[in-house]
């Protein structure tokens, strides 16, 4: 696919364009935490065929701003990048309000993303996945039965008994086709006991799409199995719940550091983290009152959610993954969004596909914090959106940044020739 790029126009009207289409950790008193993603309000029509499609920032902004308005939201912030370079940074309120600290939205203010960071987990286990097999021998390494790989002492229920078709492999989990089933309590708190429960029960059907935290979850122990840090046929002495203690401590400090060493550092990104800083967002109700909520540090969901970073953390690394080649190559990087590993969403538009993640966090208050993150590969545009509160209309801030996106993108036509309905 051939790719062009259209500057600034006289106006500082930016066009981008293509020529082709253990015990739980103590929570907040109201915690709920870790919802599913809200529902995409898509797909998107075109009143035409483009010739020649380009993104107008501007448009965007103004589209993105009455929404935000018509959902009553008055804290949030939004960046485009082209090729790493910042095309339009929208920011509006607060991370903190002035009674929690007075911080005003800005691109380096960190934030809990949510299940964004099972986008950042599947950029994780893709390069050690494809690091960790020699192809003449395991020429299918996302096809590894996670059987293989959990810890010996977990009981196993159906699909993960390593023997006959149907069963459980990497693949599944990063696709969210495990076929595991869990209660509401077990999806909103997907902990280490919640883990053992799930592959105890074992998988009804891993054919079926069905998105559930644990599938994430489970990445950080497996992730310590393959990278060394602990035999999956280690038993610690003692107590069982102490054994349960220890292997939870091994797989999330073995995640953490993986990430920071292979996904933060490579994109210059030094403060990422799984606690919450006094400097970080707070959530907020819709009427944005004192005090906001602290979710607090979420290392017992880790691998599904907790990573707390700014729009120009979660920028740099999005670039750096798809096209430095210092995380991954950019093929493999590509291929990360085509076979929709930790992404959510992947649909046709007129500059390319496009590919997003959202996730949000929320109490039993009204308090809520969400992000949502874009990639359009084909012309190197990247974009990410925190709201820290409860938007109105039933919209989530992926569907909105979507859906503003696509209603952003023009016909070129600098002589207002009309086009064709």
């Amino acid at each position: 696919m051939r790719v062009s790029f259209i500057g600034v126009l006289a106006a500082s009207l930016l066009l981008v364009g293509a020529s082709a289409q253990t015990a739980r950790p103590a929570l907040h008193p109201n915690a709920a935490h870790l919802g599913a993603p809200h529902p995409l309000k898509l797909p998107f029509k075109y009143p035409f065929a483009f010739q020649h499609p380009v993104f107008d920032p501007v448009g965007f902004k103004a589209k993105f701003d009455a929404d935000m308005k018509k959902d009553g939201v008055p804290n949030y912030i939004v960046e485009f990048r082209l090729n790493g370079k910042t095309i339009l940074l929208d920011k509006s309120g607060y991370a903190r309000i002035p009674a929690d600290g007075n911080i005003p939205w800005d691109s380096n203010v960190r934030m809990h993303i949510g299940s964004v960071s099972k986008l950042l987990t599947a950029m994780a286990m893709v390069k050690l996945i494809d690091h960790s097999y020699d192809a003449k021998t395991n020429p299918w390494p996302y096809q590894v039965l996670i059987a293989n790989i959990l810890p010996t002492y977990w009981m196993r229920g159906p699909g993960l008994t390593q023997l006959g078709a149907g069963q459980v492999d990497l693949r599944h989990l990063l696709q969210h086709h495990s076929g595991f089933t869990t209660t509401s309590d077990q999806e909103f708190h997907p902990d280490y006991q919640t883990m053992k429960a799930v592959i105890a029960a074992g998988s009804n059907d891993s054919n079926t799409p069905n998105y559930q935290n644990v599938n994430f979850s489970l990445m950080r122990v497996i992730l310590a199995v393959m990278n060394g840090n602990i035999s999956k046929d280690k038993v610690f002495p003692g107590d069982p719940a102490f054994n349960d203690y220890e292997w939870d401590g091994v797989a999330v400090g073995a995640y953490t550091n993986y990430l920071q060493s292979n996904v933060f550092q490579p994109a210059g990104v030094n403060d990422a983290t799984l606690a919450h800083p006094s400097t970080v967002a707070l959530a907020y109700d819709a009427a944005s009152t004192s005090p906001g909520w602290d979710s607090g540090d979420l290392s017992a969901y880790s691998g599904c959610a907790g990573w707390h970073l700014s729009v120009d953390d979660l920028l740099n690394v999005m670039a750096t993954y798809m096209r430095a080649g210092t995380i991954v190559s950019t093929p493999e990087a590509l291929g990360t969004l085509v076979q929709e590993l930790g992404i959510d969403n992947a649909q046709a538009s007129p500059l390319g596909e496009l590919y997003s993640k959202g996730g949000d966090d929320f109490d039993n208050a009204g308090h809520m914090e969400q992000a949502a993150a874009m990639f359009v590969p084909s012309v190197k545009i990247e974009a990410a959106a925190f709201v820290n509160m409860p938007m109105g209309n039933g919209d989530g801030v992926e569907s909105v940044l979507v859906q503003d996106f696509l209603a952003s993108i023009k016909e070129y036509n600098p002589f207002n020739v009309q086009q064709k309905q």
